[in-house]
């Protein structure tokens, strides 16, 4: 659209050019793009510890890559905390829901848990939990990859001292891991569900 177009200042005053434009610059924002806004955010944030929340979250990420873990699992840890700029509900479910259609179950319960995981270090500031809040999910098949990503990587990765990479070396790889789909989340089952539900919408009344 040409820049002769105005910015849309009320919704109800828009016109048809404008609300194409505003169609057209929506979709070239990606999901990847506005995670590593967020991400971005969490450098304003320190909660107390000795680094930034993002410097946390790379650290953590970059750990888990010198591991040898995947891609998806290095974006679930540069993620963990990205819902801490949200102050409501659990930062880990908001997380692991935000990765959920793109990465394997085991990444998506990691990420979930990885909250209960820690609390063998901070239940003691934490009314109403315990150290041993972990021993729930023993039986769970990523039990043991969960308490290496709180005990290894997470718990460790308040360290000024560490040679933390800049957010650009794991943009790539969130490009790669939200710009798949793992699931029925997947854009075309969005698509094929949308007519029908929208007319049961409509037929209910809400």
């Amino acid at each position: 659209m040409g820049d002769d177009i105005p910015p849309i200042s009320q919704l109800v005053h828009a016109t048809p050019a404008q609300l194409l434009r505003l169609k057209e610059a929506q979709h070239a924002v990606s999901k990847a793009d506005c995670v590593l806004v967020a991400l971005r955010s969490l450098d304003e944030l320190y909660l107390g510890f000795s680094v930034s929340q993002l410097t946390h979250s790379l650290q953590t990420a970059a750990r888990a890559e010198a591991a040898g873990a995947d891609p998806e699992l290095v974006v679930g840890a540069l993620c963990h905390d990205i819902a801490r700029v949200l102050p409501v509900g659990s930062h880990a479910v908001l997380a692991a829901n935000l990765l959920r259609p793109h990465v394997r179950p085991e990444v998506y319960h990691v990420i979930r848990a990885h909250w209960h995981f820690e609390l063998r270090y901070t239940a003691t500031f934490v009314e109403g939990d315990t150290a041993d809040a972990r021993k729930r999910f023993r039986h769970r098949p990523w039990h043991d990859l969960a308490a290496r990503f709180a005990d290894e990587w997470d718990q460790a990765s308040f360290d000024l001292g560490y040679d933390t990479p800049p957010l650009s070396h794991f943009e790539g790889r969130v490009r790669e891991v939200f710009g798949r789909y793992r699931n029925m989340a997947d854009p075309a089952w969005k698509q094929w569900l949308r007519p029908p539900y929208r007319q049961m919408r409509h037929v209910l009344g809400f």
